[in-house]
C-alpha cells in the first residue's frame, strides 16, 4: 500500500511524501510522493496535490481555491 490515510483529518498520503506533523489533509484529499507539505498547512478536501509539490507553512489549499 503506497497511499495512507493521514492522523491529522483523515485525506490520504503517499509513503514518500513529506508532511509537518502539524498539517492538516482534510478527507478527500490526496497528497502524492515527493510531496512537501509545511507547518500548519492546510489541504482542503477534494484537493489533490501533485508529485514533487512544495507547499509552505501556513497555506491553505482547497478544490475550490485558485
Amino acid at each position: 500500500m503506497e497511499f495512507l490515510p493521514w492522523h491529522n483529518g483523515g485525506g490520504i498520503l503517499h509513503r514518500a511524501a513529506s508532511v509537518d506533523p502539524t498539517a492538516v489533509v482534510e478527507p478527500g484529499a490526496v497528497v502524492h510522493s515527493g510531496s512537501v507539505l509545511g507547518r500548519e498547512v492546510v489541504v482542503g478536501s477534494g484537493a489533490v496535490v501533485g508529485p514533487s509539490v512544495s507547499i509552505g507553512h501556513s497555506t491553505r489549499i482547497g478544490y475550490a481555491d485558485s
